[in-house]
């Protein structure tokens, strides 16, 4: 179902990011995954390369998904904390697409519209 499948992929990115592991996603992503210019390699080439050397804690607050067919749109609030350093409160918007029977990532690892502490051409550190 959306509902879990798409809960299933968020708490993977989430104990990715803490685990500094962006390939464990890789699962988790549509074929077809897009972001913007970005390709699935690319944009995990990317968050690895933002994850180097630091610690992240990601704690969900709450989500808003919304179905349309084969495709869902899943909104994650949640507080970033950065090398011990908290963010403020952010939003991270996922597309997802039904591939091989389940709603994988298609799009959302980066934000078209930056809104979080991981927008384009910003590191973590």
């Amino acid at each position: 179902s959306a509902p879990r499948d798409g809960l299933v992929r968020v708490a993977a990115r989430g104990a990715a990011l803490e685990a500094n592991d962006a390939e464990a996603l890789r699962p988790y992503l549509h074929p077809n995954y897009r972001d913007g210019d970005l390709d699935a390699d690319e944009a995990l080439a990317r968050l690895q390369k933002d994850l180097t050397g630091v610690r992240v804690r990601l704690r969900p607050r709450y989500y808003r998904l919304e179905l349309r067919g084969h495709e869902a749109h899943l909104d994650e609030h949640y507080e970033l904390e950065v090398n011990g350093r908290p963010l403020p409160e952010a939003v991270a918007r996922f597309t997802l697409e039904t591939s091989a029977g389940r709603y994988r990532l298609r799009a959302g690892l980066y934000p078209e519209k930056p809104n979080s502490s991981l927008e384009p051409g910003k590191s973590l550190q």
